[in-house]
């Protein structure tokens, strides 16, 4: 019987299956097929995951009080033992309350404060009654998986429950008003959208982050199989109703092997750095492992934009260099990732099932060699601290959002690899080794945070302040905050120009309240203080810093990098030779050619043409 564990591969963790490396690639399909399972499992692909309970909302298998049917279980797993011998699955099973046990419980459903039309019955994540009797239908559910003869060609559940099984309230748009279930946990009535504070955030937040390490306990009591939840997104959305803010009470869970995301949704053509919605390594930090959900499209897609952003590739050959970005990102951060199959029919074709095979045996040989990450730069974000900005639950958050959208595309083009960690671990011991911290978006940043910064001012390190830096104190925005941490001179002023994102990009805007300057520095005996006022810094900006700094270049372009101890990707973001120095000689192969490019050596010049993708394997 074969059993797969997350565990160290020399401090990093990593897949195993039988206690032997495994190649975290799989396969994402919205329901099991013959014709798809056959054709993949013939191109090599050995591990899948997928769809369990056909729709969110109405469990096959939970049917009525202590009343289960999992024959449909049993069929899909008949057909994926027919077509795929040796294969694994771990498919997305949603805890979501069924609709018979909604009508039973209103006191255990959302309302809404400002519904927008007729909206389902959904249940809150802060009814007990709801994980205790939810619980009991997995545990059954789980135990028969353990009773069949297929048992051991499952390798984990993925444990699903919101908008798409993410762990987000159902329906964010319209605003949750509350529910009973949470009025007892939140201990007194919910307060109205505008007057939410960082009080009943943490009680919000923190009801989704229990739910899934709850769970996730019962994966782990009743199976061997992996727990894995969606859980830790950070970019793209203003909307407080769509965020994770409780990650860093979810990382320390010893119930949740993997987390996943899909990637950056605006970042996302041939050349764009589709960098991760999710904190890598603090992930890393507390032994668990980052899954990228791959749901690009390729040229075969139905779904065009998103937002009005062109998301999928128009022809065969930008989707082949998206397929391998993805697997570059993952490869460099030593995480897992599922090239997911949206629309369905997306990778029907020989040329993009090679690839998936082919990105399968990639990372195989690439585990032999050391996985360790280069980075000496730190990103740090307060995902909690979010919570205590005033009237986050109805201004629009356009300053971390525009943020976290430009410096983010801006430090992938930097010429330097970048940690990105959460603030739960900003302390001294786990960033001192780093040369630079970045703290992003961090107008408001938690006590601890705070503290932590403090014994990190020190040992010649630059750390780079972005607009608000820690302005806001006991729940309001001031000039206090800001100069305490930053220690220079800033001003608050009434408002400030800062750029909107719509759904056509960037445009023109103000904030309240504003910032001025918008660029001062200043050194001190043992640590330099930088802060940027304005969303838009550029990769020059970042890549003078750097070397100011002390922090190894490996490119001076704005091309997007991505490097760790044995690989780097490289993504043409323009035309012409693209010169890459390394930190020692290596042996340096190009994974996509199969040919050695450069023997003994630390500098090597390659020609890429707009949007394609360059993989290295450094030896």
């Amino acid at each position: 019987m074969s059993v797969f564990s997350v565990e160290q591969n020399n401090g990093i963790p990593a897949l195993y299956r039988d206690g032997v490396l495994e190649v975290p690639v799989m396969y994402w399909m919205r329901e099991l097929n013959a014709e798809d399972l056959t054709d993949l499992y013939s191109a090599g692909i050995r591990l899948f995951t997928c769809y369990w309970t056909r729709t969110p909302m109405n469990h096959p298998y939970w049917i009525g009080e202590n009343q289960y049917d999992f024959s449909w279980f049993d069929e899909q797993m008949e057909l994926f033992a027919k077509h795929c011998p040796d294969g694994w699955l771990a498919p997305r099973i949603f805890v979501s309350a069924p609709s018979w046990w909604l009508e039973k419980n209103p006191d255990d459903c959302i309302s809404y404060a400002e519904p927008e039309g007729d909206i389902p019955k959904n249940v809150s994540f802060a009814s007990e009654k709801w994980k205790k009797e939810a619980g009991e239908a997995l545990r059954q559910l789980l135990k028969h998986f353990k009773s069949m003869p297929w048992a051991d060609r499952i390798g984990g559940i993925q444990i699903a429950a919101g908008h798409c099984g993410e762990w987000h309230v159902w329906y964010s748009y319209s605003i949750p008003g509350g529910s009973k279930a949470m009025e007892k946990r939140y201990g007194a009535p919910i307060p109205p959208p505008d007057q939410r504070g960082e009080k009943f955030w943490k009680c919000y937040f923190s009801a989704g982050a229990e739910a899934i390490d709850y769970f996730c306990n019962i994966v782990k009591q009743e199976t061997d199989y992996l727990a894995i939840a969606f859980y830790g997104y950070f970019q793209n959305s203003d909307n407080p109703y769509l965020m994770h803010l409780a990650v860093d009470q979810l990382l320390r869970s010893p119930n949740v092997d993997m987390l996943a995301s899909p990637h950056v949704y605006s970042r996302r053509l041939p050349g764009e750095d589709a960098y991760f919605r999710a904190f890598p390594a603090s992930l890393a930090k507390h032994g668990k492992m980052f899954v990228d959900e791959a749901d690009d499209r390729t040229h075969l897609g139905s779904y065009h934009d998103y937002n009005g952003k062109r998301i999928m590739g128009d022809t065969v050959e930008e989707s082949q260099n998206m397929m391998y970005r993805e697997l570059g990102n993952a490869m460099t951060h030593c995480a897992g990732l599922w090239y997911m199959d949206i629309d369905g029919g997306m990778f029907r074709s020989p040329i993009y099932q090679g690839i998936i095979a082919e990105a399968r045996q990639l990372y195989q040989n690439h585990l032999k060699l050391p996985q360790e990450r280069v980075s000496e730069v730190a990103v740090v974000l307060d995902p909690a601290g979010r919570m205590s900005r005033p009237n986050y639950s109805t201004v629009n958050c356009i300053d971390e959002v525009a943020v976290q959208e430009l410096a983010f595309s801006s430090l992938t083009k930097s010429g330097a690899p970048f940690d990105f960690y959460t603030s739960g671990d900003l302390d001294y011991e786990t960033l001192s080794k780093y040369k630079v911290l970045v703290i992003m978006s961090g107008a408001a940043l938690s006590r601890e945070a705070r503290n932590g910064l403090e014994k990190l001012k020190s040992d010649n390190r630059t750390i780079i302040w972005l607009w608000g830096a820690g302005s806001v104190l006991n729940e309001e925005f001031t000039e206090k905050g800001i100069r305490e941490l930053t220690q220079l001179d800033i001003r608050m002023t009434p408002e400030q120009e800062f750029p909107h994102l719509t759904e056509k990009g960037f445009i023109p805007g103000k904030i309240v309240p504003g910032f001025e300057p918008l660029e001062i520095e200043k050194r001190f005996e043992s640590w330099r203080s930088i802060y940027f006022g304005t969303a838009d810094v550029q990769p020059e900006n970042f890549r003078k810093i750097l070397k100011e700094s002390g922090v190894f270049l490996y490119t001076h372009s704005n091309d997007v990098l991505s490097v760790s101890k044995s690989a780097l990707m490289l993504l043409g973001t323009s035309a012409g030779v693209k010169n890459i120095t390394l930190p020692e000689p290596k042996t340096v192969w190009d994974m996509r050619k199969k040919k050695i490019i450069g023997i003994n050596t630390d500098n090597i010049s390659v020609e890429l043409t707009p949007g394609e993708t360059l993989l290295l394997e450094l030896r």
